[in-house]
């Protein structure tokens, strides 16, 4: 017979329940320490971060100039395309397979740009963030050593938790004094 998630969850605990109450109670250095938990609102920390909003900017001014740059060969594309279209009648059918190859491999050398740029935009994106992460996680480690903390949550991982135990505004604060800025730079820069 199958047990149900809930089921089987309910068995695990009372299993591990039992396993930890049939356990000798030792005495340790560890047992005389308090256990210190508090929680952090990473969701908070990256959306209300200076370095999130400079990031946001400069994404979106890097992506206008790149959008300029494809608008202005996709016209030109489109240009050239009318043009043979004209010329289609004008040249000799070999002329035209010649020229008809050249304007294609225009296109996808264009298609490979836009592919390019849309790469480049996401590592952009994935660096910048994990710049930002990593810099966060630097400070959550520094605050728990400092203060003896035993174990940090995620606060979307708890059910509840009194807000004394949360940490973020303190790391937001940290994190904006240490990190204000994310510069991100165009390739060739």
């Amino acid at each position: 017979m199958i047990l149900s998630l809930k089921k089987t969850g309910m068995v695990v605990v009372a299993f591990l329940g039992l396993a930890m109450a049939s356990m000798p109670h030792t005495a340790s250095a560890q047992s005389n320490v308090a256990l210190k938990i508090v929680t952090v609102d990473i969701t908070a920390i990256r959306a209300n971060a200076e370095a999130t909003k400079g990031i946001k900017a400069q994404l979106l001014k890097i992506k206008e100039i790149m959008m300029a740059q494809l608008q202005g060969e996709e016209k030109t594309l489109r240009e050239a395309n009318a043009e043979l279209a004209r010329k289609r009648t004008l040249l000799a059918p070999d002329a035209f397979v010649a020229e008809r190859k050249k304007y294609e491999q225009r296109v996808v050398a264009f298609q490979t740009k836009r592919q390019q740029s849309q790469k480049f935009m996401n590592d952009k994106v994935i660096g910048a963030n994990n710049q930002l992460t990593s810099k966060m996680l630097e400070i959550i480690g520094r605050y728990a050593e400092a203060n003896q903390v035993s174990l940090v949550l995620p606060i979307n991982a708890t059910i509840f938790a009194a807000e004394s135990y949360n940490i973020s505004a303190e790391v937001l604060k940290t994190l904006n004094k240490e990190l204000p800025n994310v510069v991100i730079t165009l390739p060739g820069k």
